[in-house]
């Protein structure tokens, strides 16, 4: 599962969580592309394999991996502009919008990524009022109203339409 949301309870199993990606800048580690950046880069690809008979370091260890693998691959992706899907989001700069222009990417690059079936979780918060309920909500769905038709739009554009299905999902943070 990947996550534009953060790592929340609705994502995280009892033996995984999502990977939680920004919509915004560069996905990864930073200070790692000069020639000092290589041999820190090579340090700790040393220190991630020292010491990992300890349950609680092991499993440090395989997250910070992990991470940095996951980071190699979808950085370039993330960070991509002339991707066709980005096109339909041009005009929008809600966080809803930059969340599934995100998730688009990486269904665009699925074949690249070798993902066979992907779950993505976006959130909109803020429907809970208690008060000025239908100003909140004109400005709420007034996000992501052309979020979704631009996420929409995109998917339409790379032929991936017939194989994504958007769901909401609403509990007041009552379970996570």
């Amino acid at each position: 599962m990947i996550s534009t949301a953060g790592n929340n309870l609705f994502v995280t199993g009892a033996s995984t969580h999502a990977l939680s990606i920004p919509t915004s800048g560069t996905f990864g580690y930073h200070g790692f592309a000069n020639s000092d950046g290589v041999l820190r880069a090579n340090a700790l690809s040393q220190l991630l394999g020292v010491d990992n008979q300890n349950d609680l370091i092991a499993a440090a260890q395989q997250v910070a991996t992990s991470a940095i693998s996951s980071a190699a691959i979808l950085n370039p992706i993330l960070t991509n502009t002339t991707t066709p899907v980005s096109t339909p989001f041009a005009a929008l700069t809600s966080n809803i919008a930059k969340q599934l222009l995100a998730v688009a990417k990486i269904i665009e690059a699925q074949t690249s990524i070798g993902a066979a079936r992907q779950i993505f979780m976006v959130n909109l918060g803020g429907f809970d009022t208690h008060s000025n309920q239908l100003a909140t909500q004109v400005n709420l769905l007034g996000q992501l109203g052309p979020a979704m038709k631009a996420f929409y739009d995109a998917m339409t554009a790379i032929g991936a339409i017939n194989n994504v299905t958007a769901f909401t999902l609403s509990d007041f943070s009552r379970t996570y």
